[in-house]
């Protein structure tokens, strides 16, 4: 079964709405159910995955004013490490 735009408009629109009230606890919440529910999901995510961190530098940048070469091009991580609450991108200290 192919995840249909309705679908992703209304996991957009959870998103949007966990995002805005800051509860991220319920963003993960939705992001779980969707790849539990939808394994094309995961499927589409890996697709999107390097476009959409490269598009999220570029606001980060854009916005913060800061110097591009701060900031890697590439992730320097997995959609996976991106996905799980566990994971750091630096040892905790």
């Amino acid at each position: 079964m192919l995840i249909s735009i309705a679908s992703i408009g209304k996991l957009s629109e959870k998103c949007a709405c966990a995002v805005g009230s800051g509860r991220s606890s319920t963003l993960d919440y939705v992001f779980q159910e969707g790849l539990e529910t939808s394994p094309n999901l995961k499927s589409f995510l890996q697709d999107v995955f390097t476009k959409q961190y490269k598009n999220a530098r570029n606001l980060f940048l854009n916005a913060s004013e800061l110097n591009g070469r701060l900031m890697p091009e590439e992730p320097e991580f997995t959609l996976e490490q991106a996905l799980d609450e566990d994971w750091l991108p630096w040892p905790p200290e």
